[in-house]
């Protein structure tokens, strides 16, 4: 009989975990169910499913490489998007609305071929520092592919993500794209100084260890709408977050080659309220 490892019992919890969320998501997204349906019925019966939920999340792993600034790996992402649906459709807290943001690291092939994963895992770690500083500590950041990021923020309206992420017109507030952009070429300074010619050198369309950034706004409503065209899909790997992500990562690539000035860093997201 083979030796089950303590990894083994760790990724068995998580799994199960995981299935019980699935099902918890199902239950609280159709509240006709036969089964399930009871639980609208009594508001402490679904407060302490929610709570039990969020214990569970407590077992999910961060990224192994960007552990250090709290950024969740793909399956405690996944896990993290479905907890706020349930908040919202249980009316627990839920946030008003949601933008989510994909930033895609540009040139991280090129970092590895040329530097080495030593510098690209740098780059990784350096970009998510740099988010970490800029966001608040209740926004969630995920690692959703190797060199691709997603953020998570909740905030009341339109207008609110939209100074989040432009600014404002007279500049008085600079908003996260160009912070996030003046961060990163800090960083990229820093690293093309600790590896040397070794560092891939920069293109017309393209600076190695630069990012492209992609935002979508959802309210509540058009969030929980998401999350049941989830529930209706079919496959074995189907996923929230994929679809969640979609507008955002659509408008991510369409400005791949786009040029933001570079603009000092400075300051948090503080100022952006729910």
């Amino acid at each position: 009989m083979p030796e089950i490892t303590g990894n083994d019992f760790r990724q068995n919890n998580i799994a199960i975990a995981h299935d019980a969320a699935d099902a918890l998501g199902k239950a609280v997204a159709d509240p006709q169910s036969p089964v399930t349906g009871t639980i609208y019925k009594n508001q402490e019966g679904l407060d302490a499913t929610l709570d039990a939920y969020e214990r569970k999340l407590g077992e999910l792993e961060l990224d192994e490489l960007l552990k250090e600034s709290g950024v969740f790996g793909r399956r405690g992402l996944e896990a993290v998007a479905k907890m706020e649906a349930m908040r919202i459709k249980g009316r627990r807290h839920g946030a008003k609305g949601w933008l989510v943001v994909m930033v895609d690291m540009d040139g991280l092939k090129q970092i590895n071929d040329r530097a080495g994963h030593i510098a690209g895992d740098a780059m990784l770690v350096g970009l998510a520092e740099v988010l970490r500083k800029l966001l608040r500590e209740t926004d969630i950041i995920g690692r959703y592919g190797g060199d691709e990021i997603v953020l998570l923020l909740s905030v009341s309206d339109y207008k609110k993500a939209l100074k989040a992420m432009m600014g404002t017109p007279d500049e008085s507030y600079r908003g996260l794209e160009r912070r996030m952009y003046a961060g990163l070429d800090k960083l990229r300074v820093d690293m093309k100084t600790r590896f040397g010619d070794k560092w891939p050198e920069d293109t017309e369309s393209k600076k190695p260890g630069q990012a492209s950034i992609g935002w979508h706004f959802f309210s509540a409503k058009d969030y929980l709408k998401r999350y049941r065209k989830f529930l209706k899909s079919s496959g074995e790997n189907k996923k929230f977050v994929s679809i969640l992500i979609k507008e955002a990562d659509e408008k991510m690539y369409s400005h791949k080659h786009k040029f933001i000035p570079t603009l000092p860093l400075g300051g948090r997201l503080e100022t952006l309220s729910r």
